[in-house]
């Protein structure tokens, strides 16, 4: 197990997986500002899978994209990457 994958199951135990959006303790980062990122990155590789067949693999990262829009703040949805 990876020292993130660790961290994660910590944060399980403690009830944080529970509060969706919540901040990891420690981080600096706003949230808005990861989920804009997220989002910009989703759409990239959903972009990459659908070049390369993975048609499903596409469908799902384009719902992560919109998820994360949506946390972000976006009025309306970027368009994926073509």
């Amino acid at each position: 197990m990876t020292s993130a994958a660790s961290d994660a199951a910590a944060d399980d135990r403690d009830g944080d997986a529970a509060r969706p959006h919540a901040r990891p303790k420690g981080s600096t980062r706003q949230a808005g500002d990861v989920a804009e990122y997220v989002a910009d990155l989703t759409s990239e590789l959903a972009t990459m899978a659908r070049s390369s067949g993975l048609h499903l693999l596409a469908h799902l990262l384009e719902i992560a994209r919109l998820e994360a829009g949506s946390v972000a703040g976006r009025e309306t949805p970027a368009k994926p990457y073509c």
